[in-house]
């Protein structure tokens, strides 16, 4: 069973449906109108010579202006994804999301994200 609340920066996220092997919460911001949602789901091997999948997504509505004048302006979508050998150890495991970790942090994906040149 996944956490109750995640909180991602300045953000918690409130489990809101669960199924066996995805999980949906909502931001203290989320409503009908300005969608902001965290997925988190799994994919069992089905053999011992598998590989073990998991999955985060958010979405987020992006919103203009304020107030009265506020106005959804479109959807976004931000999906990782990894796959991982069963037979893989713990080290290999840390080992990529350590990667994983330093890349989305680093200058070069931002630049590459910001130019949309990706």
């Amino acid at each position: 069973m996944q956490n109750v609340i995640i909180t991602v920066g300045t953000k918690s996220y409130d489990r809101f449906q669960e199924t066996p092997d995805k999980t949906t919460y909502v931001s203290n911001v989320h409503s009908v109108g300005n969608v902001d949602l965290l997925l988190l789901g799994r994919t069992v091997p089905t053999t011992t010579t598998g590989s073990a999948k998991i999955r985060a997504n958010l979405i987020q509505d992006c919103m203009s202006g304020s107030g009265a004048d506020e106005v959804n302006v479109g959807r976004a979508y931000a999906n990782i994804e990894t796959s991982m050998p069963v037979k893989a150890t713990d080290a290999d495991r840390a080992a990529l999301l350590t990667d994983l970790r330093a890349y989305i942090a680093s200058e070069s994906f931002a630049e590459l994200y910001n130019k949309q040149s990706i």
